[in-house]
């Protein structure tokens, strides 16, 4: 039947000396470490806009690149970002309250 089917003609006899085996156990980790670079830059300008999406309820595929830019130039005016993420949530809650029942979340697209 294997030769009208053109399929493996490896016996299972065949198979029985094959006693070597060699298994490799890696971690999450082990997937990320190329990848992983300890860039201050970076980590920098993540924490901010993961702050401001947390703030705003966003994803950060829905920062607008205007918001980008201006989380960019906070960044690289070199403020510290513990003052620029406690700023952005002191002005945000400010609006909330000076706006009461007709607040509603600034955009700019």
């Amino acid at each position: 039947m294997s030769d009208h089917f053109g399929g493996d003609k490896t016996n299972m006899s065949d198979l029985k000396d094959i006693k070597d085996h060699t298994t490799t156990a890696t971690t999450d980790r082990d997937w990320f470490e190329e990848e992983e670079v300890n860039d201050p830059q970076t980590d920098g300008m993540i924490a901010i806009l993961n702050a401001y999406c947390k703030m705003h309820n966003k994803l950060d595929i829905h920062v607008t690149p205007y918001e980008r830019e201006a989380m960019g130039k906070m960044f690289a005016g070199g403020t510290p970002n513990p003052f620029t993420i406690r700023t952005m949530a002191s002005l945000l809650e400010a609006k909330r309250k000076r706006e009461g029942a007709r607040f509603k979340m600034p955009k700019r697209g």
